[in-house]
């Protein structure tokens, strides 16, 4: 549903050209460290380009009195250099005609190089290297050894790694504060859904108009190199990812609380694949990251449910933060399977027998495959047509994260994969917030006249259908709608067109045309 409301803002703010000042004013210098190994292949590498330039451009200031901007090219050694400058058109130019290195992963070269950037042109500010790669490093301890001479210069390192070739122990070693500042993406076509749901754990509602970038304020470079940590599936995602990881890196601060009321329930996965050691570190997290909520009878409520092969433990709301910490540290180990399906069913009920008319959240953690995968997403979906928000936390390297994406709302947007159980602490309370802080997108007050043209074709299925329908007619909620604002209406094709809905200027009439529409209308 975030997807529509997202193209519906777009459409309302495209053609103004006013700036809103949603930047992120805290100073910094960064520097882009990008892979440009044999292992990219030349389209992904482009795409990485094009991407780092539209991120420069779409969340930062770049002028004489703002951000300077410079990148580093490497492979095998480094082939191009532009230094820290002020020009955005310049940068995108640049850095736009970069060849295609196609050699080896001197990832240690590409980081020396960073550094050489950021201490030659040394500010007070801090000094922050994001590193994009898709493998693994020619010489492991060079690498690691640089990463560590960048660390001790006070050099704030991010691993973003994109693709299946990745080596997790590296890119954690890389990182400032290991996998806490390493994203991994399982496929280049989900780069950039997987590094919003990064921005939101690591940086909660933080813009990504984020960088006030200048003399004064926020530079940045770039190198290009041939290997180095958020881990991204896909490159045609990238865009929008490294939009969001910029202005985390630079956003980086502590969680806020959320006073937004919201009735919440962990589920948490009990199952032996977990050990006993690892369960009671996820009790003790869970205990820790109600901190970042309100809770009280007008506030937030908190409850839990603990599952295995069945249902073992369970606390319903709670008003009382005290009571929560204290309910959930008594919760013991079940040791057994794994449940899911019944541990959500559990939480539906938790939530809808004590409704009120604030949003229902469930937080899922688990480390593994759930036993039966069909009932599992059967009751996520009976969760989610009751108007419950679902968001996913995988921790371990047991995960199948495609199973996961499935349950959660707005799938790997709101699915978030931990690969210690050392850092699940500071995840945790992150998302926490970030799922509390989810709010209502603003309403766009600038008059447009939009038609929604829907697929109705026998290969989507009735209940990805009536999904489409529901989350469009939920969609308009954030246009003002009107006589002399927004009109809306829609089309139903398939072989033909079977139904569609003039234009409306009410968007309960809106609505209401839009429960007639029908799969079983669609020839």
């Amino acid at each position: 549903m975030m997807k529509y409301f997202a193209v519906l803002c777009l459409l309302c703010v495209l053609p103004k050209s006013s700036h809103q000042d949603t930047s992120c004013r805290r100073q910094m210098d960064l520097v882009f460290v990008i892979d440009g190994s044999n292992s990219l292949g030349e389209y992904n590498f482009n795409l990485v380009l094009q991407n780092v330039s539209k991120a420069v451009e779409e969340t930062l200031t770049i002028g004489p009195n703002d951000t300077r901007v410079g990148v580093v090219v490497y492979s095998k050694t480094v082939t191009a250099v532009i230094q820290l400058q002020t020009n955005s058109s310049q940068f995108k130019s640049e850095i736009l005609q970069i060849d295609y290195p196609d050699q080896t992963t001197a990832t240690d070269l590409g980081i020396k190089k960073a550094v050489e950037i950021l201490l030659s042109q040394r500010r007070n500010v801090p000094m922050t290297m994001m590193i994009i790669t898709d493998g693994v490093s020619d010489n492991r301890f060079n690498t690691e050894s640089e990463a560590r001479t960048a660390k001790l210069q006070g050099i704030d390192i991010w691993v973003v790694g994109v693709g299946k070739g990745l080596d997790v122990d590296e890119l954690n070693s890389i990182a400032s504060n290991g996998a806490n500042q390493t994203f991994f993406i399982k496929d280049f076509k989900d780069f950039g859904l997987q590094l919003q749901n990064v921005t939101i754990v690591t940086c909660v509602n933080t813009t990504v108009n984020s960088l006030v970038v200048g003399p004064n304020d926020t530079r940045i470079g770039a190198v290009l190199y041939s290997r180095t940590t958020a881990f991204i599936e896909d490159f045609k995602e990238f865009s929008i990812q490294l939009e969001n990881l910029t202005s985390t890196a630079c956003n980086k601060i502590e969680v806020p609380v959320c006073r937004r009321p919201i009735d919440l329930v962990f589920v948490i996965d009990g199952s032996n694949s977990l050990g006993e050691d690892n369960f009671n570190l996820i009790i003790k997290t869970v205990s820790e990251s109600v901190n970042s909520l309100v809770i009280g009878p007008n506030d937030t409520r908190v409850g839990a449910v603990l599952y295995s092969r069945t249902v073992t433990s369970f606390i319903q709301l709670v008003t009382d933060v005290d009571a929560f910490k204290k309910a959930i540290l008594g919760f013991q180990y079940p040791d057994e399977t794994t449940a899911t399906d019944l541990g959500i069913e559990k939480a539906v009920d938790l939530l809808t027998s004590q409704k009120r008319n604030v949003p229902m959240t469930m937080i899922i953690i688990t480390d593994g495959e759930s036993d039966n995968r069909t009932k599992t997403k059967l009751q996520a979906e009976s969760a989610k047509s009751k108007g419950i928000n679902i968001w996913g936390v995988g921790v371990g390297k047991g995960l199948d994260m495609t199973e996961l994406d499935n349950l959660a709302t707005n799938g790997a947007q709101q699915t978030v994969f931990i690969g210690d159980f050392q850092e699940f602490a500071v995840q945790l309370e992150n998302l926490t917030s970030a799922a509390c802080n989810k709010i209502e997108v603003p309403v766009c007050s600038r008059p447009i006249d939009l038609v929604f043209v829907i697929d109705g074709s026998n290969s989507l299925g009735e209940d990805n259908f009536n999904l489409i329908i529901r989350t469009v007619s939920e969609a308009v909620n954030s246009l003002a709608i009107g006589p002399n604002d927004t009109r809306v209406g829609a089309v139903l094709y398939s072989r033909t067109v079977t139904n569609f809905i003039e234009l409306v200027a009410d968007v309960d009439v809106f609505k209401k045309g839009k429960n007639n529409f029908s799969l079983f209308s669609v020839e």
